[in-house]
């Protein structure tokens, strides 16, 4: 029987700043010791070069925005699972 493990992983949209201090916004990935990885793409392609495979994508933070009663999306939950060797 296969075995596997599984990750959950906050991304969160941010507003940055560039090296010439222009904001901009972003979806991003912030580990504990200060790294981050910027962009979902990025995010995606990173978690799946480490045999990460994406199950699942979960709404987070989601607030009613007022316009026509939708929501704005503030983050996701990204689950994570890849087989045990």
């Amino acid at each position: 029987m296969d075995k596997w493990e599984y990750q959950a992983v906050y991304i969160q949209l941010k507003e940055l700043k560039d090296s010439k201090g222009k904001k901009y916004a972003s979806w991003v990935v912030e580990y504990g010791d200060g790294t981050r990885i910027e962009g979902l793409d990025v995010v995606l392609n990173s978690y799946g070069s480490h045999g990460w495979e994406l199950v699942n994508l979960v709404t987070e933070d989601s607030r009613d925005n007022g316009i026509n009663g939708g929501a704005s999306t503030y983050g996701f939950r990204a689950i994570f699972k890849r087989q045990v060797q």
